[in-house]
């Protein structure tokens, strides 16, 4: 009796996890010369948490491209913290480009795999607010009605890809004075079933086992360098 009902216990737990969500919480902040952005990934109805912050991102040259400060931080291990910094480049863009192309050659159809997959992530909250101001006035409206533009066509092209369950906030705020000004605040929140992320995890496992040598060929992009 006891067996069965630890069995039945353990149905329970595994068909609640599958059912529970994978919630991803994205905010940037930019105000001035401070800049960060924070990401929140929480599942199993919170036991895992991971946390990823940038709270420095600062223009070096072109050479060396952005300067990165990076926290990451998860649950799993309580002491578990790290800082890093690094410099995102010509170099660096090249070398992720080229583990792209190195990914699609190792999977069977990767392209269509993903673009399934985004369609099952569900943007739940997307609120994008933007404070602008230049020295003259019809500049500052030129640039505030150019800017609409550019977010309404940036969340016209995410909608293909993602299910935007409520309808976007966008603003732009014109501030018309003397001196130079920008800051903007954006916080996404978006969620995937994790019956459907282990799913497709095991889709892709098959994908990449299609292709002759494609399993040597992720394991040496996962654990380049």
């Amino acid at each position: 009796m006891w067996l069965g009902g630890l069995l039945l216990l353990l149905l329970i737990l595994i068909f609640a996890a599958l059912i529970s969500r994978i919630k991803l919480t994205l905010n940037v902040n930019k105000l001035g010369k401070d800049d960060t952005i924070l990401i929140e990934v929480s599942a199993l109805f919170g036991l895992f948490k991971y946390h990823y912050e940038i709270p420095m991102l600062k223009f070096k040259n072109l050479k060396q491209g952005l300067q990165v400060k990076e926290k990451k931080e998860a649950n799993v291990k309580q002491d578990e913290q790290k800082e890093d910094q690094t410099n995102i480049g010509k170099d660096k863009i090249d070398y992720w480009i080229d583990n792209w192309k190195s990914m699609l050659a190792a999977t069977h159809d990767l392209k269509l795999w993903l673009n399934r997959t985004l369609r099952e992530v569900k943007v739940r909250h997307l609120d994008w607010t933007t404070e602008l101001g230049l020295s003259d006035a019809v500049h500052t409206a030129q640039l505030t009605g150019a800017l609409y533009g550019v977010k309404y066509s940036l969340v016209g092209m995410l909608s293909y890809q993602l299910r935007l369950l409520v309808p976007p906030k966008l603003f732009v705020i014109p501030i018309y004075g003397n001196q130079p000004h920008f800051s903007t605040k954006m916080t996404c929140i978006a969620e995937i079933r994790c019956g459907y992320a282990i799913y497709a995890g095991l889709v892709l496992i098959v994908r990449v086992l299609k292709v002759k040598g494609g399993a040597k060929k992720w394991q040496n992009i996962l654990f380049k360098g």
